[in-house]
């Protein structure tokens, strides 16, 4: 509990980093983070999540649809789990 502040404000920030660098890449379709301002719901994420923290979850598409997300994730070492649905 002593650290646990420090590792959200690590994992949120770890998250942005990574969803805008995903946002940015011409193979991406689509990311959703509650911390991009392209978040349909941004505002309410703001206001709902304490000092801008979004946590550490955030899903993307890759363009070429399922065989393509297939693919990168076959290729890529997985310090993440492939979640083909997060209840969206």
């Amino acid at each position: 509990m002593k650290t646990m502040e420090l590792r959200i404000r690590k994992q949120s920030e770890s998250a942005m980093k990574v969803a805008e660098f995903l946002e940015s890449n011409s193979m991406v379709k689509k990311v959703v983070y509650p911390g991009l301002k392209s978040f349909p719901q941004k505002e309410l994420a703001d206001r709902q999540h304490l000092n801008g923290l979004h946590g550490g979850m955030l899903w993307f598409e890759v363009e070429g649809g399922s065989d393509n997300g297939r693919k990168l994730m076959n290729t890529v070492r997985r310090p993440w789990t492939l979640a083909e649905n997060l209840g969206i």
